[in-house]
This record gives C-alpha cells, structure tokens and sequence, in this order.
C-alpha cells in the first residue's frame, strides 16, 4: 500500500538525493572532491572524463552545488525528488 501525506513546513525532516556527472580532467579533479567534500557528497564514480557525486540535503544546498558546478561542466542529473517525515512520534 502507498501512502501520500502533504505536511506543513514545521516540525518535519526534507530530504532529497542528487546524482551529478560533471566533467573532470586530471587537473580538476581534485578541486571538485574539495568542493564535495564541503557539501557532504560522496564520490560514486570516476572515469578519465568525468565524475559522479551524490548529494542528498535541502533544494538550497543541492541548487548551491549544482551552480558551482556548472563552471566544471555538468554532464547529467538525476533527482529523487524531495522525501520528508513528521519529527518525533507524530505520523
């Protein structure tokens, strides 16, 4: 059974997941990690051209992401979409 609630903006947990490709070359490389790094994401892939990272967190922090990215060159995007649950026993 599936289950959709539309919560308030209070007293609820917003999450959402990104993948991101971004071009990368031996010299940039270690600059982006940086950057992920400072969001929290995780290095899923690397190939000799690109890189993908996954971010998860607020549509602010992956929008900041994603414009930083942007000078690198972005590749692809995959979204969730944003998944939220009510704070403490509330349901």
């Amino acid at each position: 059974m599936v289950k959709v609630k539309v919560f308030d903006d209070h007293d609820v947990v917003c999450r959402e997941l990104m993948l991101i490709k971004v071009k990368a070359t031996s010299t940039t490389r270690s600059q982006i990690v940086q950057i992920a790094d400072v969001y929290r994401g995780n290095v899923l892939d690397i190939s000799p051209t690109s890189m993908i990272i996954e971010v998860i967190g607020s549509d602010d922090k992956l929008r900041g992401f994603v414009q930083i990215m942007e000078t690198y060159g972005i590749l692809e995007i995959a979204k969730t979409g944003i998944t939220a649950m009510s704070r403490g026993e509330k349901m």
